[in-house]
């Protein structure tokens, strides 16, 4: 974790002070998951303040419904991490243990999204909203209850959903198909293939991840209206990754724990609901990693000059 000096200089930290000053609420609405005004789009204070409202409505709403399951929400982590690893910079919300029921809402951002800042869902700075049970009542659980979600209690038709898994997600036809979500809306990729990429479609292990993951998954995705068709092939046409489950197979046969995470931000894009854009979201982010950095008197990370120069 360093920035170009090492410190904190006198310029950064003006800026800083500016934007507290000026976007605090702005920013603590993003961090916690709320984003201001719809993407793309000039709106008034009426259109800004409904859009809070829808997003502090679905945020409130998913975490009141696992809490109904019996997950207890834990604090959000750094947001700088002080590992090499994506520039210092949080990636998502896994943690190495915790024990019975979790959830956790994390603010984070990757660099690697710079590049696709055009692309229709991706954002500098999200909010994951992230589950974890280390102890299962039955095999899939997890991904049971995030379909269920999806379908259920955010309203999100099944003909529009896509899984993007392995071989492994064979044994879980049955989950997926009482919401309505057919075979034909399942991309299995080759489990080599998935292991290599390690992008969460299929496999999660994120090359120089400060935790080494290595976990089984299902991508969830949505084909946003007007977009294009999903085809059966990864990665989906004209749609947009909600979310990761993770799949008690392949390596990870022997172990119990299942995680779950959906991005907040673009569950309110299928739902057709407003949201930040990418430059408002990368404020929010430069913002954030101001604060953090002054608060607990370390250096910006390295993302910080990246996301400035985006």
């Amino acid at each position: 974790m360093t920035s170009t000096s090492g410190s904190l200089s006198q310029c950064e930290k003006n800026e800083g002070e500016a934007r507290m000053s000026k976007n605090r609420r702005q920013f603590l609405r993003l961090a916690s998951g709320v984003p201001a005004v719809a993407a793309g789009l000039s709106v008034g204070a009426g259109a800004a303040a409904a859009a809070i409202g829808d997003a502090e409505a679905e945020r409130r709403a998913l975490l009141s419904h696992f809490a109904g399951l019996g997950y207890r929400k834990q604090p959000g982590l750094d947001l700088i991490t002080g590992h090499p690893s994506n520039g210092g910079l949080r990636y998502d919300e896994t943690v190495a243990n915790a024990a019975g029921k979790t959830m956790r809402q994390q603010f984070c951002g990757r660099v690697e999204d710079i590049a696709k800042k055009d692309t229709p869902g991706v954002l500098a700075g999200f909010t994951i909203v992230g589950f974890r049970n280390d102890a299962p009542n039955l095999d899939g659980e997890l991904l049971v209850m995030t379909l269920d979600y999806l379908v259920r209690r955010a309203g999100l038709p099944p003909s529009r959903l896509v899984l993007v898994s392995t071989e492994w997600i064979a044994a879980y036809r049955s989950h997926h198909e009482r919401f309505g979500i057919a075979a034909e809306q399942v991309v299995q990729r080759a489990s080599a293939e998935a292991t290599a990429a390690g992008d969460g479609s299929g496999f999660f292990a994120p090359k120089g991840h400060p935790l080494a993951p290595q976990i089984p998954t299902v991508s969830i995705h949505y084909v946003i209206d007007g977009a294009g068709s999903a085809g059966r092939s990864h990665p989906v046409s004209g749609a947009i990754e909600l979310g990761e489950v993770s799949l008690r197979a392949g390596p990870r046969r022997d172990v119990a724990a299942e995680v779950a995470a959906l991005g907040l931000e673009r569950l309110l894009m299928a739902q057709g609901k407003a949201g930040p854009s990418f430059a408002q979201s990368r404020h929010a982010l430069m913002t954030a990693m101001v604060m953090e950095a002054k608060r607990r008197g370390v250096a910006l990370p390295e993302a910080y000059q990246a996301f400035k120069a985006a």
